[in-house]
């Protein structure tokens, strides 16, 4: 039975390891071994579980936390168990395991199931990603296309404004104000719109509050410097120092 239960081991793709209720190895095939770069003696049938062992402890980043989840599947032999295991070389290997029982409900042992999932993730990490990118250039697309039908569609250079900012949110933002410099320099907010119905009177209220020309301001520096600015915070001294008041 141990010889024909190890040739089974030997024909899985994942890397196996059957360990008895005292942690002794019953089964372990060639691609545990090499999955985790164990020595012989480690690895050897009838020998204790490398699980807790110091040299497998030191692959992991979260040693304790998957001793935690070894100790838990010894506990709770009826129930399966899912691990997810981030190595320390960068590599993620996923894990199941189910309990052994016999006939009579007597718990023999547990098997673990590993395989390395390092490069699947890559690729969904990769994927999500490339999915980002498509999602925005979808987003700067239809906002061009709106920006342009919005230019097509007003006269004034002030209607010309308040429509930019009406396509501009969501798309862009939840608020969009647009401040001019004038002819003898100073600063005129010619509209102020938020993505917020309900937010939109107070949003309103902001175009008579346009920035102190004077001021460090991020509209103002923008208009002085001629280049664009990311402000990805707004901490409280953010906010003191670009508002006029409480």
């Amino acid at each position: 039975p141990a010889s024909f239960l190890q040739a089974i081991v030997e024909a899985s793709p994942d890397g196996v390891l059957a360990i008895s209720p005292d942690r002794r190895i019953l089964a372990v095939n060639r691609r545990f071994q090499q999955m985790w770069g164990l020595p012989d003696h480690l690895v050897a049938i009838g020998g204790e579980s490398p699980a807790l062992s110091r040299e497998q402890r030191s692959l992991l980043t979260d040693p304790d936390g998957f001793e935690a989840a070894i100790r838990w599947g010894h506990e709770h032999p009826g129930e399966p168990q899912t691990l997810e295991l981030l190595l320390t070389d960068g590599r993620i290997i996923e894990g199941y395991a189910d309990g052994i029982v016999d006939d009579d409900g007597n718990y023999l042992g547990r098997v673990w199931y590993m395989h390395d999932a390092t490069e699947r993730r890559t690729g969904e990490r990769e994927r999500a990603a490339l999915t980002q990118q498509v999602a925005a250039a979808e987003r700067s697309h239809r906002f061009l296309l709106q920006a342009a039908d919005a230019l097509a569609r007003t006269s004034g250079f002030a209607e010309t404004l308040q429509a930019l900012a009406e396509v501009a949110v969501p798309t862009l933002g939840d608020l969009c104000l647009i401040d001019i410099v004038g002819e003898k320099g100073t600063v005129a907010r010619m509209a102020a719109v938020h993505a917020d119905p309900e937010l939109r009177p107070l949003a309103a209220r902001l175009r008579a509050w346009p920035p102190d020309p004077t001021s460090n301001h991020p509209s103002i520096v923008v208009m002085r410097e001629r280049r664009s600015r990311l402000s990805t915070e707004m901490p409280p001294d953010f906010l003191t120092a670009t508002t006029r008041n409480a």
